[in-house]
């Protein structure tokens, strides 16, 4: 069983101008494409800088509480030199 496809003898084919055209949004399509690739492998630098972040107050976090331990040991010391003995 043949089938064959019926000519168009109307349809003279494209021209230059809509050749460019279809050639330009060809291409167009292939870099959004790659571009949505390389993002799906890529890090998100939304990601990166939350974690930076975090990772800033942690340490803000953690050098507030040395300088109150620091803080505290000092004024322990001091009050001791002024207490009386109690005896």
């Amino acid at each position: 069983m043949k089938t064959t496809m019926k000519k168009n003898s109307n349809w003279k084919g494209y021209d230059m101008e809509q050749l460019r055209i279809l050639r330009a949004t060809t291409a167009i399509r292939i870099d959004i494409e790659k571009e949505r690739i390389r993002d799906m492998f890529s890090a998100d630098p939304r990601t990166d800088e939350k974690a930076r972040n975090f990772f800033a107050s942690a340490t803000d976090i953690v050098g507030a509480a040395e300088y109150g331990l620091k803080t505290y040991k000092i004024v322990k010391k001091v009050s001791n030199l002024f207490r009386r003995n109690k005896k």
